[in-house]
């Protein structure tokens, strides 16, 4: 029988490639193949074998299970910390805000004011007061 046939049941019918001149071994799905480990073990010594796989298996499937709740937690906890720096953002960007019109709104009154106090109007006014300066020099000598 040869690869082919026993690949494939033996009907050796059906297009395809060969597998060339010098009888490769392939093996067919769901098809078991004896290794080194197995060979010479009974069906209680493969059971036995089979059952420390799946325990290792499990085994490394508990430690990831572990991995994967601690990163869960961090990043659970990430989460917190940003919706938490998030509302203090917030906050401090509503007091920038305010803070930014209340100066818009002084900087409106100073422009008013200073266009409402013309140099002409503190000129008169110097010159007043250093009238009544005058004035109240010569009204002290006077007496």
């Amino acid at each position: 029988m040869s690869n082919r046939d026993a690949l494939f049941g033996g009907d050796g019918g059906g297009g395809g490639g060969s597998t060339g001149g010098g009888g490769s071994k392939r093996r067919a799905w769901g098809v078991p193949e004896e290794t080194e480990e197995t060979r010479g073990l009974d069906n209680q010594q493969l059971f036995s074998t089979q059952q420390k796989i799946v325990q290792q298996q499990d085994d490394q499937l508990d430690l990831l299970s572990h991995s994967i709740g601690r990163s869960k937690q961090v990043a659970l906890a990430i989460d917190d910390e940003v919706t938490e720096q998030d509302a203090l953002l917030q906050g401090l960007d509503a007091h920038v805000d305010r803070t930014g019109a209340k100066l818009r709104n002084t900087t409106r009154r100073v422009a008013r004011t200073e266009k409402k106090a013309s140099t002409k109007c503190l000129w008169l006014l110097i010159c007043l007061l250093c009238l009544g300066l005058i004035g109240v020099t010569v009204a002290a000598f006077e007496t």
